[in-house]
């Protein structure tokens, strides 16, 4: 996960101008709301800071029904849910350049580290959370794999809470590792191993974000086109030493490791270096296609 610098926009400044050509009818329903959308987004900035999302009630951040009929409270929440969808995300919607600055702030996905940002991916869902529908701090630029995977899903527990890369930044320390299956063909396997400072739920929360997002498995694929593409160079740096291809391994994880800790390249890297096998050259029988 990368963290990303928080949008500098507020909730109540991207509401009034998603809103601003609303008709009548709508307008009116709508401007009832701008207070407590600017709570919300008060209440769910303080609560991601102190790392408990888990505990906002879908039930306060959607209109109340009571005292709103169903049918009202449904028609309420379909024109908050439309606030993004037509008026922020439309191609013609008056907040479109608000959607267009916030998608242009990481062309790479926070979330996962590979694929290209596509879209903007709701932290909390709209469709729970109607009042954060476009808060810029629940709008988080996102590729397409990652926007589909975490789907509509809201955390219930403390160890369900995916990271936030707006209020969480734990590249201060190295949690991704990586491990080298010693066989012909070998293959890089990514794992967290939490830091022994870290407290348990942050632990758990990384653990959470890696499996939710599928990240093992990623990386494990992006490590095996890169063994491909270098395997020409492995090979004759194996045979000219073990040292020799060691020394590249290790200039290689700290050249990534100077930019990003816990990248997958860093981790696969430095796993690379270490073991004696492989700078050994006990890969080199495979051929090039054996590791995809």
């Amino acid at each position: 996960m990368w963290p990303l610098t928080p949008p500098s926009r507020s909730a109540p400044d991207v509401y009034r101008q998603c809103i601003s050509n609303a008709n009548a009818g709508n307008r009116a329903i709508l401007d009832l709301y701008e207070d407590s959308v600017a709570q919300a987004s008060t209440t769910y900035d303080q609560v991601c800071r102190d790392q408990q999302l888990h505990t906002l009630p879908g039930t306060a951040f959607r209109p109340p029904c009571p005292p709103l009929t169903d049918d009202a409270a449904k028609q309420h929440a379909d024109l908050l849910e439309n606030v993004y969808t037509q008026r922020l995300a439309g191609e013609r919607g008056p907040g479109r350049p608000i959607y267009d600055e916030l998608r242009a702030s990481a062309r790479r996905c926070p979330l996962c580290g590979i694929g290209m940002v596509t879209t903007l991916d709701h932290h909390l869902p709209k469709t729970k959370y109607q009042y954060l529908a476009v808060t810029p701090t629940n709008l988080l630029p996102a590729c397409a794999d990652c926007n589909k995977k975490k789907s509509n899903t809201a955390p219930v527990t403390t160890d369900e809470q995916t990271l936030h890369p707006y209020f969480d930044n734990i590249d201060q320390d190295i949690w991704l590792t990586a491990t080298v299956t010693e066989q012909v063909p070998c293959t890089v396997q990514f794992a967290v191993t939490a830091p022994a400072h870290w407290p348990h739920a942050l632990t758990r929360r990384v653990e959470g974000h890696f499996r939710a997002f599928g990240l093992g498995e990623l990386y494990a694929l992006q490590a095996g086109d890169q063994l491909v593409g270098f395997h020409h160079l492995f090979t004759e740096l194996a045979q000219r030493g073990a040292e020799t291809l060691r020394t590249h391994l290790t200039e290689s994880a700290d050249s990534q490791a100077a930019e990003r800790r816990n990248h997958w390249q860093t981790a696969m890297y430095r796993a690379l270096s270490l073991s004696t096998w492989f700078c050994s050259g006990g890969f080199i029988s495979a051929p090039a296609t054996n590791y995809v």
